[in-house]
């Protein structure tokens, strides 16, 4: 339903219907030619970006993953410990992430932390399945917010003179 698609669905046929006017033959050459074409495309775009051409594995896994169950009797929450070394190695990584996207995290310090505090809601840990349940609907909703804000984002771009 792109608006290239529907124009080939205009331009195809009348393309072809011009040509069909001086040989019966030439129609057949050019739907030849035309998929010649984008099968030369496809596979030049396989070579330049092979991971196209193969599914994702990582996906898999982490369905997999999020869909594993566990029996509530034999599972118990437990908490990681951390040591100043695992914070400073978790302090550093998120703010190189966060400066590396162009937030000055630094200068307003609080209104991160609001941020930060706003995105991460506490989770149950009463059983493996809410716990499973509560990073999934995170890890889901965080990955609408970000596609709704690239498309905002890009859409407002593509509006500017």
């Amino acid at each position: 339903s792109s608006v290239a698609g529907n124009i080939a669905f205009i331009i195809g046929p009348l393309l072809c219907g011009w040509v069909y006017e001086f040989n019966k033959g030439y129609p057949f050459f050019i739907g030849c030619a035309s998929v010649f074409i984008a099968a030369s495309i496809v596979i030049m775009m396989i070579c330049k970006w092979p991971e196209l051409g193969m599914p994702s594995k990582d996906k898999k896994d982490e369905e997999a993953k999020a869909n594993e169950t566990i029996e509530d009797k034999e599972w118990k929450w437990t908490q990681d410990k951390f040591n100043k070394k695992d914070y400073m190695k978790l302090g550093k990584a998120f703010g190189t992430m966060l400066a590396n996207k162009n937030y000055n995290w630094k200068t307003h310090w609080d209104l991160t932390l609001r941020c930060l505090d706003t995105m991460f809601p506490p989770i149950r840990i009463d059983s493996h399945q809410h716990l499973a349940e509560d990073v999934n609907f995170v890890l889901d909703n965080a990955k609408e917010v970000r596609g709704e804000f690239d498309s905002l984002r890009f859409g407002l771009a593509a509006f500017k003179i």
